[in-house]
């Protein structure tokens, strides 16, 4: 599936690539990430990873490309008629735009297509470009969960910011 913007593309991925994995083993990238991604990566796992994500039907999973350069993925995970984002821009493609638009083509897209009565995005306090990000697509602040996630080697606060459907 395709879902075209004015500056990004959004490509359902078919497996991983060389970009993707050494942004996922970028550590300003990663620090955010929680538990689950802070590892080495390599083209083996991410390829396997994808296949497992595109398998759930509940899961949908996109490259961005600007133009045709890989700039990054977001994802969007479903349940009970919500949808979760997850996102990640490459650093060299952050602070353009490029990760509001993604959150604002997979929103849409949950809401007209899927249906969705919610999406929401949970964030590390100190990750405020994607806080900013999702305020700029028309997300709230809705609660910060107390310890949350695993970040560095402690547990960390989470803020969660969702957006409802009003279509």
């Amino acid at each position: 599936m395709r879902i075209e913007g004015y500056n990004i593309v959004l490509e359902v991925l078919e497996g991983a690539n060389l970009e993707m994995v050494i942004a996922l083993n970028d550590p300003h990238l990663m620090k955010y990430a929680g538990r689950v991604l802070q590892q080495n990566h390599t083209l083996e796992t991410q390829t396997e990873w994808v296949s497992k994500v595109n398998a759930n039907p509940n899961q949908r999973y996109w490259g961005i490309y600007e133009l045709s350069e890989f700039a990054g993925t977001i994802r969007l995970d479903i349940s009970n008629s919500v949808g979760l984002i997850s996102l990640w821009i490459i650093r060299k493609f952050q602070g353009h735009g490029y990760g509001v638009e993604a959150i604002n083509l997979v929103t849409d897209y949950a809401f007209k297509y899927l249906n969705l009565h919610r999406v929401e995005a949970g964030v590390l306090p100190e990750n405020t470009a994607s806080i900013k990000a999702f305020q700029k697509a028309d997300f709230v602040i809705e609660a910060t969960l107390k310890e949350r996630q695993w970040s560095e080697g402690k547990f960390v606060d989470e803020i969660i910011l969702r957006r409802l459907n009003v279509l």
